[in-house]
């Protein structure tokens, strides 16, 4: 089976399990797994929601439940670890972070979002190993840590900030972007979309004269996530009759 076919089986799964017990619940999705997820439910005819522990979470669980389940008892196992560094000036990124993590042997899926706040790291994860990761983690990279569950009152938003990029496209089309973006010839770029190196919106797409419009996100591989900030109908053109299309890149700083 392929990975495609194992995630439709797998979403499959809880859909039948929560026909059985009116509610189940998935690991974290991505937001590509999230649009994929939805696919199935739907065709199933599954009622289903999504929350990732944190305001503005990407990574999100699933709950798939019954007709006779009300939303309003949906109870997510999320926890959310807080992570204090002994020493405070320390700086690191989300990779740091993440990588000490993996490096406990969790796996990616119980694991949501990671954000950066007020001093502090704050980690979605699965309820069952949010203790685990607690007693196990001690340090980020190569910097001593505590970790805690952190208090129910406690509210984190995945504020995410951004860079302006700024860009002269031919024409409307995908693969004029990821060009501009990866700084690539438009054949490469075609040949980087039909591989499935490019989602837009979360989702994979194969068409490189897929025309954009104003605030569709995409995300070109190993050049950054962007949300593409004019309207491609409205923007300025050069003397030359190029479209100057601004973008707002996403900071990974964390």
């Amino acid at each position: 089976m392929t990975d495609a076919e194992i995630f439709v089986r797998r979403i499959a799964d809880h859909a039948e399990a929560a026909a059985r017990k009116s509610v189940d619940y998935t690991g974290f999705l991505s937001e590509e797994e999230q649009i994929e997820g939805a696919a199935v439910l739907k065709t199933l005819g599954a009622r289903f929601s999504f929350f990732g522990g944190i305001e503005r979470a990407e990574r999100k669980v699933c709950a798939v439940y019954t007709e006779f389940f009300s939303e309003e008892w949906l109870s997510f196992p999320i926890s959310l670890v807080e992570i204090t560094l002994n020493d405070r000036s320390a700086e690191v990124r989300h990779p740091d972070c993440l990588g000490s993590l993996l490096g406990l042997g969790l796996k990616r899926s119980v694991i949501g979002d990671i954000v950066f706040h007020n001093g502090k790291i704050y980690v979605a994860a699965e309820e069952k190993i949010a203790e685990h990761i607690c007693s196990q983690l001690d340090r980020i990279g190569k910097y001593a840590c505590s970790a805690k569950v952190a208090d129910p009152s406690v509210i984190v938003s995945n504020e995410r900030r951004f860079e302006t990029v700024g860009l002269i496209i031919s024409s409307n089309r995908l693969d004029c972007y990821v060009s501009a973006i990866a700084g690539i010839s438009r054949e490469r770029a075609a040949s980087e979309i039909k591989a499935g190196n490019i989602r837009l919106n979360g989702a994979q797409v194969y068409e490189a004269t897929k025309r954009l419009s104003l605030g569709d996100r995409l995300s070109v591989r190993g050049s950054g996530k962007y949300i593409v900030d004019s309207d491609p109908n409205e923007c300025t053109k050069t003397h030359k009759n190029r479209l100057r299309i601004n973008l707002k890149k996403y900071e990974r700083s964390n």
